[in-house]
């Protein structure tokens, strides 16, 4: 299930690509069965930098590490999982489409400006 840290994601969600909604609509299907989790969407639009494909409805942040909390929102076991699940999705032929970065650690997907997304295997 997908699950929004904040109400106003959701409207937001709609507005998105929907090449990366196909991707997030599979993740949140394989984590539900996978683990029994919840895909938790922390960030969707950014109004402020138009340098980030956030600003285009072309990238969502999601949780891994829960701000606060001591214990993984998912294991590393699970974090690893979703990594090679999304493995085939490539932004280009050099970038996938999942990056985990920051503190809090979270999962950034994003799809490119182009009509098209790239599978590999």
């Amino acid at each position: 299930m997908i699950v929004f840290k904040s109400g106003s994601f959701e409207p937001q969600f709609d507005e998105l690509d929907n090449r990366l909604k196909h991707i997030i609509y599979a993740l949140a299907g394989f984590i539900e069965n996978e683990f029994k989790k919840d895909l938790v969407i922390t960030s969707v639009w950014r109004h402020s930098n138009t340098e980030s494909t956030h600003y285009y409805y072309r990238a969502i942040d999601f949780r891994i590490h829960q701000s606060g909390q001591e214990e993984p929102y998912y294991t590393e076991e699970e974090t690893i999982e979703i990594e090679k699940f999304l493995g085939c999705y490539r932004y280009d032929s050099s970038h996938l489409t999942l990056r985990i970065h920051g503190e809090p650690p979270h999962g950034h997907l994003q799809v490119n400006r182009e009509e098209f997304t790239r599978l590999y295997r």
